[in-house]
């Protein structure tokens, strides 16, 4: 064979080879959160996807971190699909006014062992256990597309186009094991945050910014103790507490009432003549903005 045919010969096995490698993706996962991926992109199970994947099923979500539980994805989401939203916007909703949507509970301390394993993939992790429960206290939809949630200053989660349904939360959680399926239920709607939260245990802030970036809720917090901190009552409460006064050997709820109930049914209101002797009264105060 002469030089030239075995040169050629050596190009088109090389072609062919690289052909066949991208024909068997790497069994290694891409990405953890939605920040090892680039701007165009979010994690999805492990994967960075494009933000407007044209191949994407009308049944997802058309953009952001929501990361899709492991699985069949005809039944990989924790809500109705008529809830989600295109880049069109949110059908018959508008953006939050201050007073519609509350933070309802959040765990930034994480209860050690097991125990503390709140996004239920199986291992406890001090961050991407931490999560935050919002709840649409309206009438109408929300439109979340852009909504903010920050450690102080320090911007944590921006929302894909989505809608809120009235009377249902959303929980964003500081992480998830790759491939892992996040909890889901009847009233709430499961996000990864773009980064991880990386909360204070013992003193810190919470905002939640509209997408003009004006703030909607503020709440500080001092002590935290190994369990979420919830509104008492549930939902309307003026100030917050330790989850397990609430709902006695429970360490949080996520996307449900504290007694356990779903998220939408209303929450029965648990009747607290006093707050507990750990300080709790000084552990978290509410700002919302009215």
């Amino acid at each position: 064979m002469s030089p030239r045919k075995q040169q050629s010969h050596w190009r088109c096995l090389a072609v062919l080879v690289l052909g066949l490698c991208s024909c068997y993706p790497s069994l290694e996962p891409d990405c953890r959160f939605s920040s090892d991926c680039a701007s165009a992109a979010y994690c999805r199970a492990g994967r960075c996807v494009p933000t407007h994947a044209a191949s994407r099923p009308p049944h997802e979500t058309a953009a952001g971190s929501v990361i899709e539980p492991g699985g069949d994805t005809a039944d990989a989401h924790s809500f109705d699909a008529q809830t989600a939203t295109t880049a069109s916007g949110c059908p018959e909703g508008h953006a939050p006014r201050p007073g519609e949507l509350v933070l309802n509970e959040f765990l930034v301390n994480v209860p050690q062992g097991a125990s503390g394993d709140a996004n239920g993939d199986g291992i406890r992790h001090a961050h991407d256990d931490e999560f935050v429960e919002l709840v649409n206290l309206s009438t109408h939809r929300l439109d979340l597309n852009r909504l903010a949630i920050f450690n102080a200053d320090s911007l944590k989660f921006t929302f894909p186009p989505f809608c809120l349904e009235p009377g249902h939360a959303v929980v964003v959680f500081g992480g998830i094991e790759p491939g892992a399926a996040l909890p889901k239920g009847a009233g709430f709607v499961a996000f990864v945050a773009t980064t991880r939260f990386a909360f204070n245990n013992d003193r810190g802030l919470i905002v939640i910014r509209d997408a003009e970036r004006q703030e909607l809720v503020r709440v500080a917090y001092e002590r935290a103790p190994a369990q979420s901190l919830n509104r008492s009552p549930d939902l309307h409460g003026e100030g917050y507490v330790a989850h397990s006064t609430l709902s006695p050997g429970q360490l949080f709820s996520p996307g449900r009432c504290a007694n356990g109930d779903a998220i939408d049914s209303g929450c029965s209101p648990t009747l607290q003549d006093e707050l507990p002797d750990v300080g709790i009264d000084a552990v978290a105060s509410t700002d919302d903005a009215q």
